[in-house]
Formats: C-alpha cells, sequence, structure tokens
C-alpha cells in the first residue's frame, strides 16, 4: 500500500496562491497566516487560517486500486467579539476556500513523490458557519471540511 500523501502542504500553497483569499487576510512574518500545525503563536493577527491533521479516513478499495476518502478540516479563526465587518470577512474567507476547492481536484497539487502514487479524484465541500454569539468564547470561527478523494493503483 502507497503511503498516505501529505496534503496539509498542497493545501497551503493553493490557498495561498489564490490572491481574492490573501487579499482578505493579514501580512504575517513575510506572508499570509495560514497554518499546518497548532498551537498558532499568540501574536498571530486575525483573520488567520488552520488546515487541521486528518479528521477521518474512508478506505473504499477495488481489487486493483486503493481509493481513500479523506477529510481536512480548514477553520478561519477571529478574535473573540469581533466587530460586524470581521464577522463577515471570515464568513467571505471560508466561502471563497470552499468555492475554490468544491468538484476541482486539479485546485490540489500534490508534491512530485506523492504524484507518482495518487491521484486528487475529487473534492467534496461542506461548511460549518459561524457560532452564536457566546461572550466567553476565546475566537470565532468557520470551518470547511474538504472530502478529498484520492486513488492509486496496486503496486502489489
Amino acid at each position: 500500500m502507497a503511503t498516505l500523501p501529505d496534503l496539509d502542504a498542497p493545501l497551503r500553497a493553493a490557498i495561498l496562491n489564490d490572491s481574492s483569499i490573501t487579499a482578505l487576510l493579514p501580512i504575517y512574518k513575510n506572508s499570509h497566516p495560514v497554518f499546518t500545525k497548532r498551537p498558532v503563536r499568540k501574536d498571530t493577527p486575525a483573520p488567520y487560517i488552520v488546515i487541521h491533521q486528518n479528521n477521518n479516513l474512508t478506505h473504499n478499495d477495488g481489487v486493483n486500486d486503493q481509493r481513500i476518502t479523506v477529510d481536512k478540516e480548514l477553520t478561519i479563526y477571529d478574535a473573540a467579539n469581533p466587530p460586524p465587518e470581521g464577522w463577515r470577512k471570515i464568513d467571505q474567507i471560508g466561502r471563497l476556500i470552499a468555492t475554490r476547492f468544491h468538484r476541482k481536484p486539479r485546485n490540489l497539487v500534490l508534491n512530485t513523490a506523492d504524484a507518482a502514487h495518487w491521484k486528487v479524484i475529487d473534492i467534496r465541500v461542506t461548511t460549518r458557519g459561524l457560532p452564536p454569539f457566546d461572550v466567553l468564547a476565546q475566537n470565532v470561527g468557520f470551518t470547511v471540511v474538504l472530502s478529498i478523494i484520492l486513488a492509486s493503483k496496486n503496486t502489489q
């Protein structure tokens, strides 16, 4: 069985290469705040994006191939109780990410080593919008769930 490809770096690169998304993000350390690991530094300006680890793996293998669905969550965060434009901005960023990837597998380019074994067949997107106002919340967020369908031929 081929090793599951790294999806964090290609997702981060795809987001950073989309000027409609990066135009809504602040500059942080000569880039934009799109992270693949947690925790996020306390000096990170909001809004920022976190690409979480694989949430779920589903194996739908065939006789001669492997088909895996990887669920990845991307959450756009802002500080607790942002002004109305902050709520609108994280909603807009989330919808732009959803639009960028939904049913567009070519928008996710795997690195060369992974592309030798795996192909992105489809990406399906679901979203979870902003939570209700909560005075005690540390931050607010909009979550985009990417169900990435990968395929690879069996090598045995």
